[in-house]
């Protein structure tokens, strides 16, 4: 199959201080000239994000997003997730290492997607809440 897209994306971020960072996104896209209804599926018009983060001493920082898209296939649902995530990073015999632990909040919890003609698939989340934690070591 084939597609035609056209689209735009704007990022702006800011730093106030050494400390503050925020980011703001929006991505527009228009989906055309689709040879097959499954092209017409996997573009969301509209998606973009919203986020705020800020760093301590001693390796401490915290951060809140903010996750959308329209979902404007066929069949599609649009999404949204939250996030909010606490970290520390510190140093083991000069090995950097750190620990993210974000918990998620799903304002979705179906998501749906063109399968085939006359057919759409659902995926569910079990839960609105998820938590995940990481760690990260350089070896």
């Amino acid at each position: 199959g084939r597609v035609k897209l056209r689209g735009a994306e704007v990022q702006a971020t800011g730093s106030p201080n050494a400390d503050w960072q925020w980011r703001a996104t929006y991505a527009y896209l228009d989906n055309y000239d689709a040879s097959t209804s499954l092209e017409q599926t996997e573009y969301s018009r509209h998606s973009g994000s919203l986020s705020i983060s800020r760093t301590y001493g001693e390796g401490w920082r915290w951060s809140v997003a903010d996750y959308g898209a329209t979902g404007n296939g066929i069949g599609q649902r649009g999404y949204e997730r939250a996030d909010a995530t606490l970290g520390k990073a510190w140093s083991v015999y000069g090995k950097p290492i750190s620990l993210d632990v974000t918990g998620s909040y799903y304002f979705t919890l179906t998501s749906s997607y063109y399968r085939d003609v006359d057919s759409i698939g659902l995926s569910s989340y079990n839960n609105r809440f998820r938590i995940l934690a990481t760690v990260r070591v350089q070896l």
